[in-house]
């Protein structure tokens, strides 16, 4: 995942290396259509957004798709984005919205690879699937044990509905605030609540006997 300082820090190089522009300079420059500034912005996110598209389709390869999709779209509707929300709330509704088009067109897959599930947690007091279903002080057995659990909590919310998984994962996994997540998915804080509540009380029942 992207380091929290490069969400709104210095962009980097076509190496790598501090390019000395900021997120808003970079981001700015990629709308008026400079091929290496949107480089950069991709540089910047596509180690999260690709994060979240294999948390969403629990798939890498699709994953992979989907994150090229995502850049196409938001390569052609960059000049729309007008600075009111980040960069990468914009992006993280661009890459949901590519991820639940996919998922209708591919139908729901089986197999889902494991996945770590260890991310920020939220800052409400909410408690995320990873602490809720993670145990092991540094003991391998216990490490495995987590890993395992990690996986059946990962399949557990690829059988949820799309807009019920699209709340866990943003608010349980990424941490996302509830603004965040209205901005990402076009709700009220309302609505995004009832639909958290009904998608962790289906995994309660799909994990009952994790805890």
């Amino acid at each position: 995942m992207v380091p929290e300082s490069k969400r709104t820090g210095q962009g980097s190089g076509a190496d790598g290396a501090p390019s000395g522009r900021t997120e808003e300079e970079i981001v700015s420059a990629a709308k008026k259509g400079d091929a290496g500034a949107f480089e950069e912005l991709v540089r910047m996110t596509q180690d999260r957004l690709y994060n979240l598209a294999f948390r969403m389709t629990g798939h890498r390869e699709e994953a992979e798709d989907v994150l090229q999709e995502a850049y196409l779209r938001a390569h052609r509707s960059l000049e729309s984005f007008e600075g009111t929300s980040q960069i990468y709330t914009w992006l993280y509704r661009i890459t949901v919205n590519a991820c639940l088009t996919r998922g209708r067109k591919v139908g729901r897959r089986s197999d889902v690879e494991g996945v770590s599930l260890d991310a920020p947690a939220g800052t409400d007091g909410d408690s995320t699937l990873a602490g809720t279903f993670a145990s092991g002080d540094g003991d391998p057995g216990e490490a495995i044990s987590r890993n395992e659990r990690a996986a059946r909590v990962h399949e557990a919310i690829g059988e949820l509905p799309g807009e019920y998984r699209t709340v866990v994962v943003l608010r349980d996994i990424e941490g996302l605030s509830y603004e965040e997540l209205g901005e990402v998915t076009g709700s009220s804080r309302a609505a995004i609540k009832s639909r958290l509540h009904r998608a962790r009380q289906r995994l309660a029942e799909l994990l009952g006997d994790l805890r």
